[in-house]
């Protein structure tokens, strides 16, 4: 008997901590914007170190500026940023969520709003694939910014 209930409990039951089920794009979206509004540094693991990162900033006097950066740096940098972003209470709400399968990848495309800065990025997107162990990762990211604000 007590064989039995060891071969349930290793074999048949899921390992403690681990997700019973495939993680879904919308439950990892959803779990990223939680993160990055808490300002928790446990967003950056969701990022591949290979992965794309790419900025639009839009100045008012004309200037455009597009960035590319690594996950890797980006990731350095936004942990610097991460303090400063808290502080002036940085945070973002997405609408029209948009899941699309692509391959093994999946393209999630959202409206994004700035809430300290009320403007728009309807640019917004990343692609997420599977790492080795199976967990999504950011593999792509692409926003659309601006320096000043448009609250009254």
């Amino acid at each position: 008997m007590f064989r039995n209930l060891l071969f349930c409990v290793f074999f048949i039951l899921p390992p403690i901590g681990l997700a019973s089920a495939k993680e879904t794009p919308e439950a990892f979206f959803q779990q990223l914007v939680k993160l990055s509004n808490r300002f928790d540094p446990a967003l950056l693991d969701m990022y591949e170190d290979k992965a794309m990162i790419m900025s639009y900033r839009r100045y008012p006097h004309g200037l455009v500026r597009s960035t590319k950066l690594s996950g890797q740096k980006w990731k350095k940098r936004m942990h610097k940023l991460l303090p400063l972003k808290k502080k002036h209470k940085d945070t973002f709400t997405y609408t029209e969520v948009k899941v699309q399968p692509q391959g093994k990848k999946y393209k999630i495309k959202a409206k994004r709003y700035s809430e300290s800065k009320c403007y728009w990025d309807n640019g917004y997107f990343l692609v997420v694939e599977p790492n080795a162990q199976g967990r999504l990762k950011i593999v792509e990211q692409y926003s659309e910014a601006q320096p000043q604000s448009n609250c009254l």
